[in-house]
């Protein structure tokens, strides 16, 4: 039996024989597009504690719902942004995916602004997590009591990607990028 050295992504392995590869992890592949029912099924369903908002984003809509304190904080119309993100997402269809993330969201006290936009669940695709976090940071908050409440409150996201390229096409962008 062969003795060899491999360099894994900076580490160093000593092999026998057949070296061990750690498996990729990737999205899993949804075997089909959700419907308006599954939607509305995600944006109804009970929020976890502190869950104010939520979201569902493609590339044709963008959806917020509001869960709870309505009373006290509601979020200012913003169609134009909201279109500007959907527009944002269409350019990562190239697999048939749902992306599921949490965000932990934290306001000055004195202002509403916001001082802390931060993940607890990552929905596992890097990209979109950082279109919604910077997303987020557009909102605005109008608090009808005059009071900042909640200053802290969780944004669950739902972000669908749809396949609209082939396979080759997506291998080529992906050479593209990574030149």
């Amino acid at each position: 039996m062969s003795k060899r050295l491999i360099l894994l992504g900076g580490m160093v392995a000593l092999s026998c024989g057949r070296p061990y590869v750690q498996e990729e992890v990737r999205p899993k592949e949804t075997e089909k597009p959700v419907t308006s029912d599954e939607i509305r099924h995600f944006l109804e369903k009970p929020g976890e504690l502190g869950e104010v908002f939520r979201i569902y984003a493609d590339a044709n809509q963008y959806i917020v719902t509001q869960l709870s304190y309505q009373e006290n904080i509601q979020l200012k119309s913003d169609e134009a942004g909201n279109k500007q993100v959907s527009e944002e997402l269409s350019r990562y269809n190239m697999v048939d995916y749902f992306a599921e993330g949490l965000l932990k969201v934290e306001l000055f006290p004195n202002t509403g602004n916001f001082y802390r936009v931060r993940q607890l669940r990552p929905s596992g695709v890097v990209e979109i997590d950082k279109i919604i976090s910077e997303d987020i940071t557009r909102w605005q908050f109008i608090f009808p009591k005059g009071e900042i409440n909640p200053r802290e409150f969780k944004v669950r996201y739902g972000v669908k990607l749809e396949k609209k390229i082939s396979r080759h096409e997506a291998v080529d962008i992906l050479k593209k990028h990574t030149r």
